[in-house]
């Protein structure tokens, strides 16, 4: 079994809603810059429970600088252990 992690799933929602070319890239970098900024966290948590809009959360000036500063590489592995890694500790 393969586990998917969440922000490839659920978390892209909301930001489907985003027009233009670069929306994937702009989500990209959105989900890494809200990993590691506070402002794109609160942001990424507002969309996720419909309490504001991609475009209002992208529009906000801190928001928007963290977006331009992320890395739009392939999204970083969530830190700590994956499934098997985690069954193995557990069984040890």
């Amino acid at each position: 079994m393969k586990t998917v992690p969440t922000s490839h799933v659920r978390l892209r929602g909301p930001l489907k809603a985003l027009a233009g070319a670069d929306r994937e890239a702009t989500t990209t970098r959105f989900l890494a810059a809200a990993r590691t900024d506070a402002d794109a966290f609160r942001g990424l948590i507002e969309m996720v429970n419909c309490t504001a809009l991609p475009q209002e959360v992208l529009a906000r000036p801190a928001v928007a600088r963290a977006v331009e500063a992320a890395d739009d590489g392939p999204p970083q592995p969530f830190p700590g252990p994956d499934r098997e890694q985690l069954l193995r500790l557990l069984a040890a």
